[in-house]
């Protein structure tokens, strides 16, 4: 059951988005093809016939997921190819375990979203059951009815002893990840060695004559995951850490990048052209505007780097041991 709830955590992190706001019209055209919006989860979900049905937005494409067997086994991809073939709504299709991901077709217009969606809806269920196909739960593979339910933000179609079963061990999994010690000595090195390589952007895009936006953004990033995964975890005073580091990285970093400037323009050696900055500042040598200007934005986009991820960080724990049974909306409510 651990490795199970494992495999869906982790295809889960590949990411389901869906646009938050949602029309009083979307979801009254998903409401008539039988699907009910969890705002919550992000998405669709209901049932057609005996067919459980979860969809998704998924790298902007939608996924119209079911979990089925045949005989007792997962699912034939040879049989699903003929779906495709035969539902121009359909683009492809994966399986995953008991679970198979049909990939709809978009369209410029979104009322031609929607039809495939409905059109979907539609053909699907119909298919499966002229193929043999029986809903199953997808954590067992037992042929029943099952309902939609999000465990650890993972949107799974089970039967209630499978939910229970993994909503005890999801939130097992996350007392034990709140009881991990955060290692802060082993988190600063992975924090410095994530700064490090922002400096080395702020450097390279610099020399290149590059929009040094996109090394700011990389500094952040690289901070914070490669702290939260030496340290184990993340905590008001991981990111404390990691804030320092990043100051410190962003500065010498920016300094260095001016020291090869000055190292290029007047021939000064490297590392006493990093010393004299100051100097050079002070007596106009470098203009003070460019120089304060440039090292204000690479802080501001090392911030919009770092901030996000110490959200996602925190919202993943927050949402680690939660489990429920998934709700829909009958009426959108903007």
């Amino acid at each position: 059951m651990k490795l199970m709830l494992q495999y869906f955590l982790e295809r889960n992190k590949r990411g389901t988005k869906m646009a938050k706001n949602y029309t009083k019209q979307q979801v009254e055209f998903m409401n008539a093809a039988g699907l009910l919006l969890d705002p919550d989860a992000g998405c669709y979900f209901g049932r057609r016939g005996e067919y459980s049905m979860l969809l998704r937005l998924i790298s902007n494409q939608y996924v119209l997921s079911v979990s089925v067997a045949k005989d007792g086994n997962t699912p034939n991809p040879a049989d699903f190819q003929v779906a495709a073939q035969e539902c121009k709504a359909i683009q492809s299709c994966n399986i995953q375990g008991y679970r198979v991901n049909f990939f709809l077709n978009g369209g410029v217009a979104k009322k031609k979203v929607l039809e495939n969606i409905s059109q979907a809806t539609t053909y699907i269920p119909y298919f499966l059951q002229q193929s043999g196909y029986s809903n199953v739960c997808e954590s067992t593979g037992e042929a029943m009815l099952t309902d939609c339910y999000m465990v650890g933000g993972t949107p799974l179609m089970l039967s209630e002893r499978a939910y229970a079963a993994l909503a005890q061990h999801a939130t097992t999994v996350a007392h034990a990840d709140d009881d991990k010690e955060e290692n802060f000595v082993a988190g600063a090195v992975g924090a410095f060695l994530g700064a490090l390589a922002g400096a080395v952007a702020i450097i390279l895009f610099s020399q290149l004559g590059l929009v040094s936006a996109l090394s700011g953004v990389i500094m952040g990033v690289c901070t914070i995951k490669l702290y939260e995964k030496f340290a184990g975890k993340m905590s008001t005073r991981g990111v404390v850490i990691c804030a320092i580091m990043m100051i410190l990285m962003v500065y010498l970093g920016d300094r260095f990048d001016w020291a090869i400037v000055v190292n290029r323009e007047a021939g000064i050696g490297l590392f006493e052209a990093f010393r004299d900055i100051p100097y050079y500042l002070q007596y106009d040598y470098i203009d003070k505007g460019s120089y304060f200007s440039n090292i204000f934005m690479e802080y501001i986009f090392s911030a919009l780097g770092a901030v996000p991820q110490i959200v996602t960080s925190i919202r993943g724990k927050k949402i680690a041991g939660t489990s429920r049974k998934m709700a829909g909306l009958p009426v959108a409510t903007q």
